[in-house]
């Protein structure tokens, strides 16, 4: 009796995310148990159970008793690879649908109407995956990286190109007297090229890593849980197994969850407005801003715009690493409980 209740509150456990996520169900059903990804983890259980009824078989026709008590021990850890398979599943449908409330209830002061698309949030359309919404964050401040880029790279061209204007005069008695009337765009054109190549470039490039690290996740995790499985069966490999499980953790819950997180934050908080309520004196630059019309708040090449890109490109992922270590170890230890 109290092995059915406790099988009871199990599965209450592990289901009830799900009755209360379902509009967060048809991209993580897809991602998990879908396409290519259900039917790898399919073939991954059947050679899980193939591999224990031909040990068994031999057992029992050989007369050999390792192989006849190595087929009845691993029922067990098969049966425990099965319930940690669906507690995955209803992890990232309970994790889906906490942040989506998160946002909702965030973005609410700010006026967003869900699936409005608008300009303050155009990535958060209301219920939604953890990998998209990172996945947009992260596009977007890739983007902006890029504009950044771009344009101070032009300003840098266009000042060195502007500075060589020089008027002269000649005559045959005195000789000739040149004036460069614009030499001072020079010192222009190098604070912008220093402000592309050492910030704003490397920031670039640790993003765009950043962003295809992202879009192969859900890849990732198509080849891991099935390969997780498999190794959970053999005792030896059965911790690497477990390491396996916290890593496709890591990688659908942890990092996607830390990345919309953090694109979601900047997105509500490093506006235009809130940089021209209190920061405007500070990023204010003459060299940054010469030729922008309206706050340096809106300077497609100024500090306020590289100083939104620092975090992204630096200071989150080395966050995320360290958490996500910490998390594969501990998980991967309180799961060596599990058979």
């Amino acid at each position: 009796m109290k092995v059915n209740i406790l099988f009871f509150l199990l599965s209450l456990i592990l289901f009830s995310p799900v009755v209360f996520s379902l509009s967060c169900s048809t991209s993580t059903f897809n991602d998990i148990l879908g396409g290519d990804s259900g039917r790898i983890l399919g073939v991954a259980l059947f050679l899980t159970v193939l591999i224990i009824a031909l040990a068994y078989a031999f057992g029992s026709i050989m007369n050999n008793q390792h192989a006849t008590v190595f087929a009845k021990e691993e029922l067990f850890p098969l049966f425990m690879s099965a319930i940690l398979v669906v507690g995955i599943g209803s992890v990232v449908f309970f994790s889906c649908s906490l942040f989506s409330s998160f946002l909702d209830y965030s973005f609410s002061p700010l006026a967003i109407g869900v699936g409005s698309g608008t300009s303050l949030d155009s990535c958060y359309v209301g219920s939604d995956s953890l990998q998209r919404l990172s996945f947009c964050y992260l596009s977007r401040t890739k983007a902006a990286a890029q504009q950044y880029v771009s344009a101070a790279m032009d300003k840098s061209l266009h000042s060195e190109m502007d500075s060589t204007n020089v008027i002269g005069a000649s005559n045959p008695i005195s000789g000739s007297v040149s004036l460069p009337t614009t030499a001072w765009k020079r010192a222009y054109a190098a604070q912008f090229e220093s402000m592309a190549m050492s910030f704003a470039l490397p920031s670039l490039i640790s993003l765009t890593i950043q962003v295809l690290f992202l879009s192969l996740n859900v890849e990732l995790i198509k080849w891991l849980l099935p390969a997780a499985l498999l190794l959970r069966i053999l005792p030896p490999t059965r911790h690497l197994g477990n390491v396996l499980i916290a890593i496709v953790i890591v990688l659908y819950v942890i990092v996607p969850f830390f990345y919309a997180l953090n694109g979601a934050m900047d997105n509500k908080l490093t506006t235009s407005a809130s940089c021209i309520d209190s920061y405007t004196s500070i990023v204010s630059d003459p060299t940054l801003d010469y030729d922008t019309t309206g706050s340096s708040c809106d300077s497609p090449t100024g500090y306020w715009a590289l100083a939104r890109l620092i975090p992204h490109a630096f200071f989150l992922p080395n966050l995320v690493l360290a958490i996500s270590i910490t998390f594969i170890v501990s998980l991967s230890k309180a799961l060596e409980v599990i058979q």
